[in-house]
């Protein structure tokens, strides 16, 4: 090979390199190993973290969609199968986040009206069947961010889907897992510093001092203290000041009394909608597996064959060497010469969409996708809450749902008129009680 060649050689390797692996605080590549990883770690027991109980809510996530709908189309974003997926990745990472076994609970919500301690807010950046980007950052209930915005992304390696046949396992669980990981990494340490804490009160203790709270005693205080001040103003409203962005504690309000045990009373029967409207959600990313597995098998060679020609594109355009680029582009890939080149037309983002919703073999599945994906923004199955001696019927999305049963909890609360144990909901067709 003659120096010029070589030297031409490298500096496609150089200039196609950064396309597969962008700067990211996540570790990128396609590698049918890293698949391995993620289930192993899953399985591997974890330490406890010697923290208060801590509940964790992921909301729905944003489904990325552009405010021009006219863009909807040239971007390859099928609305109704995006709004599916925010449900579905919002299930999957709360899953992951369950895996740890670090929180009492861990639910998928409507949106940050819940009650919790922590929110993981995503936003569904791209998901074409051969990539997932999702954006994401942690608050918790005082309103600090405990991880600013980052990027969780994947790629789908060659093969996978004929490797996992069986669908054990997603395609992205690379995703889900780093989201899992950065959480207990944020966690760990506020644990490490609630330890300090504790330590250093014994020795206050000891010499007469009063205690001090750890930041993770605010943050669950807080999350109490949101919920009393809804409940019962008169009683504890001034009990938290909202300050830039953040809620403080102004003082700590006595514990022992029967009103501040009402309000764990109806503290506790919030949780239980909560994880009421949760099981929906997760019936919801049921439902939805099989249709959506096959569009992530469909859409995988479509999604993949047109980054391999903007690839080229674009290096065709840094360095005008089509022949050679196209060659790196396709090696680096295991497909050489399968591919039409770039002045065939790259393909457009709207294929991998149209390619599976003009498939004669898919009607079924994309018949289920829209009105899974419409059925979002219409009506929940109607959520019955009974008491001891009427029946309320919650009608309308999650999110009406849950402000209809906050609504109804205040008013049962402000008249003093109800025993919240007894207060049970359950779906208008089944009788399951929660």
């Amino acid at each position: 090979m003659s120096l010029a060649l070589t030297a031409i050689s490298g500096a496609l390797l150089f200039a196609v390199a950064p396309m597969h692996a962008a700067a990211s605080d996540v570790e990128l590549g396609p590698r049918i190993e890293r698949e391995n990883e993620v289930q192993a770690a899953r399985a591997a027991p974890r330490p406890a973290l010697d923290i208060p109980p801590l509940r964790l809510a992921v909301p729905v996530l944003d489904p990325g969609l552009p405010e021009n709908r006219a863009v909807w189309e040239e971007r390859g974003i099928w609305p109704e199968l995006r709004r599916a997926e925010s449900v579905r990745c919002a299930q999957l990472i709360a899953d992951a986040i369950r895996g740890l076994g670090h929180f009492e609970s861990v639910i998928v919500a409507p949106d940050t009206s819940v009650s919790a301690d922590l929110y993981l807010l995503g936003e569904i950046a791209a998901s074409n069947g051969e990539d997932l980007k999702i954006g994401y950052r942690l608050l918790d209930a005082t309103g600090k961010t405990w991880i600013q915005k980052k990027t969780a992304r994947h790629r789908v390696p060659l093969g996978w889907h004929e490797n996992n046949t069986d669908r054990q396992a997603d395609p992205f669980d690379a995703v889900y897992a780093a989201i899992a990981r950065d959480v207990e990494k944020s966690l760990t340490a506020q644990a490490r510093r609630h330890a300090s804490t504790v330590k250093q009160n014994a020795k206050r203790i000891a010499r007469g001092k009063s205690p001090r709270m750890s930041d993770l005693e605010k943050v669950t205080l807080t999350r109490d203290l949101v919920l009393a001040g809804y409940f019962a103003p008169d009683r504890y409203g001034d009990a938290l000041k909202q300050s830039g962005g953040r809620m403080k504690i102004q003082y700590v309000p006595y514990t022992g009394d029967e009103d501040w045990s009402r309000i764990q009373s109806v503290s506790a029967r919030d949780d239980a909608f909560g994880s009421h409207l949760s099981g929906e959600y997760a019936a919801f990313a049921e439902k939805m597996q099989g249709s959506y597995a096959l569009w992530q098998q469909d859409s995988f060679p479509y999604a993949r064959e047109q980054r391999i020609l903007k690839e080229r594109a674009t290096a065709q355009g840094v360095l005008g060497a089509l022949a050679a680029v196209a060659t790196v582009a396709a090696v680096a890939d295991g497909d050489v010469g399968t591919l039409p080149t770039v002045a065939a037309g790259v393909a457009s983002t709207a294929l991998i969409v149209s390619a599976f919703r003009t498939n004669n073999r898919r009607k079924d599945q994309v018949r289920q996708l829209n009105e899974l994906g419409r059925s979002l923004q219409a009506e929940l199955a109607p959520s019955v809450v009974e008491m001891r001696e009427s029946t309320v019927t919650l009608r309308g999305t999650a999110r009406e749902q849950f402000q209809q049963w906050r609504s109804l909890l205040r008013d049962l609360y402000a008249n003093d008129a109800e025993d919240f144990e007894a207060v049970t909901v359950a779906e208008a067709d089944a009788g399951v009680e929660i």
